[in-house]
């Protein structure tokens, strides 16, 4: 059994030594030799997987989700401050009183949510 698991373990090396002996070695800061070969990640929409699209097809949507991704973060941390703005002007039309009894009410429905 214990010459099994040598065997084994001496096979297993091999066989990982053998992969990263055909790995190109990169030097630091070595970029690519041509700039449009450097490909970009992503995730294809649903359903566009399965209908044949090119690498270069791939590519182009890629290009285009990351370009509208970086628009849309922007926008939608834009939207949380005014949201924020509204709140704010919200409870500015309050009297004391009624900013408290508006906070023990939040208070209250919190604990019931929590019971759920």
């Amino acid at each position: 059994m214990t010459k099994l698991r040598a065997m084994l373990f001496v096979a297993g090396m091999l066989f990982l030594g053998s992969t990263l002996v055909g790995q190109d070695a990169k030097k630091d800061g070595e970029k690519p030799k041509d700039p449009t070969a450097t490909k970009v990640k992503g995730q294809l929409p649903s359903g566009w997987a399965k209908i044949g699209l090119t690498d270069q097809q791939k590519q182009k949507v890629y290009t285009i989700d990351a370009k509208y991704d970086d628009e849309i973060a922007q926008l939608t941390e834009k939207i949380k401050e005014f949201k924020d703005k509204k709140k704010k002007e919200q409870l500015e039309v309050l009297t004391a009183e009624q900013k408290k009894r508006l906070e023990d009410n939040l208070k209250k429905s919190a604990g019931t949510d929590k019971d759920k």
